[in-house]
């Protein structure tokens, strides 16, 4: 059966997906934030779980009036290159993209609240941003993919290879819907400009581990929802984390450290199972017609739909992360812990390296 109600967890801006190799179609995604309404975004679903940004993902009209952002005077950028970046991770098995730079800022050039997102960023590092991007930003409770962008004008001409390791990539703090992607170029003074052709590489080994995690955390919110709404007064999803070291479920409701086994079967018989896990996209009145608790309709233009994430005969919710394609692919998935606070309970957990 599925689940009856949906998770705010998605940060996606706008999303492409590929139908093969290097080619998207024109599905248009538009990125709605608290800042943006110009108000608190009140969580529109009746469990906000995996994510602590108020977020919301859906389609838009693709002949959307896209715009460019000035730039500042030590940046270089293409004169009329969108604003907002394409993201085309939406299937787990694509790890490399071809795509063009459209701009590149020493991080010292960035603005403050753009610095402010990457802490660990030295003076050395630039950000580039593309037309399109297959890294994941860190978002939604998921860490930020990390991998190596390389020149492929340079690979074409037996030129130099321009190469720049990424590794931080976050939704831009003051453009909307723009990614940057933070890094270093191998060679100080072999840097991309604004027209590059550039193949983007993620790590793959850690875009899975990422993957697993995430579908991990949706089947363990599923094996405790199942097992406890009925009996836990309260009960709701509220959030998580799916950081390989702060993996952990959120919930309203204090559940008792008694069900960690029961909690602990009903996941491994979802893992072994092997059901499917699937992305679809959903208008408002899909959701009424499935029984599902809608996002607020005034947050979607006429048309608009919403991403979902359906495991089959489990659960779905609204969500913009990366998955893996089935609940087996998780692995060993162990709950660790459940400590309680304030009326709320947090159900810890790992996958198995």
């Amino acid at each position: 059966m599925e689940g009856r109600a949906g998770r705010a967890e998605t940060f996606i801006s706008d999303l492409h997906f590929p139908k093969q190799e290097g080619e998207v179609s024109h599905l248009m995604f538009h990125l709605i934030t608290a800042e943006t309404l110009k108000r608190p975004l009140e969580t529109p679903f009746s469990r906000a779980h995996h994510g602590t940004s108020n977020f919301v993902l859906f389609i838009l009209d693709v002949n959307t009036n896209l715009h460019s952002e000035p730039d500042t005077p030590r940046s270089q950028s293409a004169p009329s290159t969108s604003a907002r970046t394409l993201l085309t991770f939406h299937t787990s098995t694509q790890h490399t993209l071809k795509t063009t730079v459209t701009a590149i800022h020493p991080f010292s050039a960035l603005e403050e609240a753009n610095r402010a997102l990457f802490k660990q960023a030295t003076e050395e590092d630039h950000v580039v941003i593309t037309e399109a991007t297959i890294f994941h930003p860190q978002g939604g409770g998921q860490p930020s993919d990390e991998g190596v962008m390389t020149s492929s004008d340079a690979e074409a001409t037996n030129a130099e290879v321009s190469q720049f390791t990424v590794s931080s990539a976050r939704m831009d703090a003051i453009h909307d819907g723009r990614v940057l992607h933070l890094g270093r170029f191998a060679h100080p003074h072999s840097l991309f400009t604004p027209g590059t052709s550039v193949t983007q590489t993620l790590d793959s080994a850690k875009r899975l581990l990422y993957s697993r995690l995430h579908t991990a955390g949706h089947v363990l919110g599923a094996a405790v929802r199942h097992l406890l709404e009925p009996s836990v007064p309260g009960f709701d999803e509220l959030k998580a984390s799916h950081f390989p070291d702060s993996a952990a479920c959120e919930f309203a409701g204090l559940i008792d450290g008694k069900h960690k086994a029961a909690i602990q079967e009903k996941v491994d018989a979802y893992v072994e199972k092997d059901m499917e896990v699937v992305v679809e996209f959903w208008d408002w009145e899909e959701f009424e017609k499935r029984g599902v608790h809608a996002p607020d309709r005034s947050l979607a233009p006429p048309g608009g739909k919403f991403r979902v994430v359906r495991i089959r005969d489990c659960e779905v919710y609204p969500c913009g992360g990366t998955h893996v394609a089935s609940t087996r692919e998780c692995g060993r998935t162990t709950v660790k812990k459940i400590s309680r606070s304030k009326g709320t309970s947090r159900v810890s957990y790992t996958v198995e390296a």
